[in-house]
């Protein structure tokens, strides 16, 4: 889940993750503020030699953009 508030100093983004559906599952967050023209990249990682899952956001002035760049392979 991915969700910010547009303050004067930037976009103060929350990114909360979860790994698994139980209710003892790993949940993540991750704060950051970010001006106009930053970029942050949130990356979790997954099991051995598969490539982490990861979304970059941009504060692009007048809205959040948000990529999921292109998966690599790991190697072991």
């Amino acid at each position: 889940m991915v969700y910010y508030i547009d303050k004067p100093n930037g976009f103060h983004l929350v990114v909360t993750t979860q790994e698994g559906t139980t209710d003892k599952a790993a949940v993540l967050r991750f704060q950051t503020i970010l001006a106009v023209g930053q970029s942050a990249a949130v990356s979790v990682p997954r099991a051995t030699g598969k490539a982490p899952e990861q979304i970059v956001l941009s504060n692009a002035g007048d809205h959040l953009h948000i990529t999921e760049p292109t998966a690599t392979v790991a190697t072991q």
